[in-house]
């Protein structure tokens, strides 16, 4: 939020109410884009490293969609990351927001 000077509640104005981003906003691509490199979720080559967003989606996502409980969430996850590796996004910023709401999508219908 600091590099790109903008207020907790803008960032929070990217979300809708299931805690999806809602696509199509530069300044969202901005933050995804820092967001993703801060998180380690792309290389130099800007290649997304599914594991490591796989630990992420573990260690957050569940508990932030009240998921933290699901049966065979490890199983589960790890299948939700797989089936969003094809997504493409128009620079590293909407990709990273179109991976996150793939998999934040899945977890919903657990």
């Amino acid at each position: 939020m600091t590099e790109l000077g903008i207020e907790r509640s803008q960032v929070e104005a990217f979300f809708d109410e299931n805690y999806l981003v809602m696509l199509g906003n530069s300044l969202s691509d901005d933050y995804s884009e820092c967001w993703v490199k801060k998180m380690n979720f792309v290389n130099e080559k800007n290649d997304f490293n599914f594991d490591q967003f796989y630990q992420y989606v573990m260690r957050d996502v569940l508990s932030n969609l009240g998921k933290k409980h699901v049966k065979n969430a490890d199983s589960r996850v790890r299948e939700a990351v797989d089936s969003c590796r094809n997504v493409k996004g128009k620079n590293i910023g909407n990709l990273g927001s179109k991976i996150y709401n793939c998999v934040a999508k899945a977890i919903h219908n657990f």
